[in-house]
């Protein structure tokens, strides 16, 4: 409450002072009234929602690898779990897949890579309904055709949740597409007709850097006419070859006839040096037997504390020959300087 006696307040009178903080006391009870019944109604409003819902879809396995022969059908069995607490609708229907280079997934229609097989996946159902908490099974019908290309056939089967209405009746307009991969591997007459290569096609490493961390790579190419899985390892020395660290590349699945990155970070801290990198990959060939690709690079390695010294010495021995320079300057002319005059 303002208080009359405050500067620059008018002064009021008895009578007007008590038909004013009168008012003032009521508003105060009654504003506390109010506040407390939009306290109590909006508590019981809230009570009497309840929460919306959520569903989420959960996809095993998430990579199916087969070997089946030519006119042959194979079955497997993919379960959809919903970890949620609402139901939901799923759809399941097969599509090609391509990875790229830096591992990102793009999926196609049927039948538009080279090496597809998802014409040939028959599932079972391909629409059901997922109550909260419940797993369901769907069959998975492999059936390869008698004449096929021996090697590596791929595709994928997506469930994809579909929009429906929550319990309050609004539309659920978001979807969830989750991917359950398949490799398929078609054998041939002979062993030399499935093969696996691997080609190092580059070693990305930087040609100097200033220090810690330092980014290394290595691009591989898959020769072979069926997936492999490959890992990267870099070995880095120093001068006159010595051991400095290791790098792990980590490991990738390459389909065939396609290219895949692997990266690793090295955090080591050197001053000034020039490091050589020996990439090796590593891989299993159709026999099963380890495989190792490896290359060669290098890169220096020039710190701020080493910039700061190299020019730091350059300025000192700059200052150095012109004092001596002077010096001598000065000599000759303490020697030679009286016969200039004389003459």
């Amino acid at each position: 409450m303002f208080r009359s006696e405050q500067q620059g307040a008018p002064r009021l009178g008895r009578a007007s002072a008590g038909f004013i903080v009168l008012p003032a006391r009521m508003l105060d009870r009654m504003g506390k009234a109010v506040l407390i019944a939009v306290l109590l109604f909006s508590q019981l409003h809230l009570l009497s929602i309840p929460a919306s819902a959520q569903w989420a879809l959960r996809v095993s396995p998430a990579t199916i690898d087969l070997l089946v022969h030519r006119g042959e059908t194979v079955g497997t069995l993919i379960n959809a779990a919903n970890t949620g607490d609402a139901r939901v609708t799923v759809r399941v229907y097969p599509m090609d897949f391509r990875i790229g280079k830096g591992g990102a997934f793009s999926f196609s229609e049927p039948g538009d890579e080279s090496y597809s097989c998802a014409t040939w996946l028959n599932i079972d159902p391909a629409e059901f309904e997922l109550l909260p908490g419940e797993t369901r099974g769907v069959e998975v019908a492999v059936s390869v055709p008698p004449e096929v290309e021996p090697g590596g056939h791929y595709g994928a089967l997506l469930f994809e949740t579909m929009p429906g209405q929550r319990e309050m009746g609004s539309p659920v307009t978001s979807t969830t597409r989750i991917a359950s991969l398949f490799y398929v591997t078609i054998p041939g007459v002979t062993d030399a007709d499935v093969f696996t290569g691997v080609e190092i096609v580059s070693v990305p490493v930087p040609r100097w850097v200033r220090g810690a961390p330092v980014e290394l790579g290595v691009v591989v190419h898959n020769t072979g006419n069926v997936h492999l899985v490959a890992a990267g390892k870099a070995y880095l020395t120093g001068f006159w070859g010595r051991k400095i660290g290791e790098v792990g590349l980590g490991e990738t699945v390459v389909l065939p006839q396609s290219e895949r990155a692997m990266r690793g970070t090295w955090e080591g801290t050197l001053f000034l040096e020039r490091v050589k990198a020996k990439v090796v990959v590593g891989y299993f060939d159709e026999r099963g037997e380890l495989v190792n690709e490896a290359a060669m690079m290098s890169f220096w390695v020039v710190s701020w504390q080493a910039v700061g010294v190299l020019g730091s010495s350059i300025v000192v021995c700059a200052y150095l020959l012109w004092r001596r320079k002077r010096r001598r300057g000065g000599a000759v002319a303490a020697v030679f300087g009286p016969r200039i005059r004389r003459r």
